[in-house]
C-alpha cells in the first residue's frame, strides 16, 4: 500500500531532496541568498513541514490537509482544538488585501476582495497510516477567503498557507499571499 511507504521512499520526497540539492550548490558557490519555496497542494505532506524544524529554511506551503494542531493549543471555549481551520476560524479577520485574478478555466477575471486571518500555529505532525508522534511544528498559518466578489455559480477563492516566513504583521501577511 502507497501509505504505507516510508517517507523516504515517497515520490513526494522529491520535494525536499530538490530543496536540499540547491541549497546545496547556493553553498559549493558561496551564494548568501536565502530561497523561499512556494508550493501549491501537492506538497503538503509531512516531510516537507518537518522543514520547518530546520533553521533559516523559508517555505510556503498551500494546505491541503486539516491538521491536527497540538494538545496545548486552545480554543476561545478554552477546550483544546484538534484541527487548524477550526482554529482560524475562531480567529478574527486581520485586514483585506486585493487580488487582480486572470481568466481561466474555473475563474471570472476580477479583482477579488480577500479577507485574511493569520495566527502562529503548533500542528502535530504523525506518519499517516501509523499516526507515530514526529514532531510539532511551529509555523504560521495564512488564511485568505473571497468575500464579496465571487461571480454567481463560481466557487470563492480560499487559501491556506501554511509558512515559516515570520507572519508578525498584517503587512507580512499581504506578503504571503500576494506570492
Amino acid at each position: 500500500m502507497r501509505e504505507q511507504r516510508a517517507l523516504e521512499e515517497r515520490e513526494s520526497c522529491l520535494w525536499t531532496e530538490l530543496q536540499r540539492d540547491f541549497e546545496r550548490v547556493l553553498a559549493d558557490e558561496n551564494v548568501s541568498t536565502r530561497p523561499w519555496y512556494q508550493a501549491d497542494r501537492e506538497a503538503d505532506a509531512t516531510h516537507v513541514l518537518l522543514r520547518s524544524q530546520e533553521p533559516e529554511t523559508l517555505f510556503t506551503v498551500r494546505a491541503n490537509h486539516d491538521c491536527l494542531l497540538t494538545p496545548s493549543s486552545k480554543g476561545t471555549d478554552g477546550k483544546a482544538l484538534r484541527k487548524l481551520r477550526e482554529a482560524l476560524l475562531e480567529s478574527p479577520s486581520r485586514g483585506v488585501t486585493y487580488l487582480d485574478l486572470p481568466r481561466h478555466r474555473h475563474c471570472t477575471e476580477r479583482m477579488a476582495r480577500m479577507e485574511v486571518t493569520c495566527e502562529r500555529v503548533s500542528l502535530r505532525l504523525r506518519q499517516r497510516w501509523s499516526h507515530k508522534f514526529l514532531a510539532d511544528a511551529e509555523l504560521y498559518a495564512v488564511w485568505t477567503h473571497e468575500v464579496g466578489t465571487t461571480p454567481a455559480g463560481e466557487a470563492p477563492i480560499e487559501w491556506l498557507l501554511l509558512n515559516t516566513y515570520p507572519v508578525t504583521t498584517i503587512e507580512a501577511a499581504f506578503c504571503v499571499v500576494r506570492a
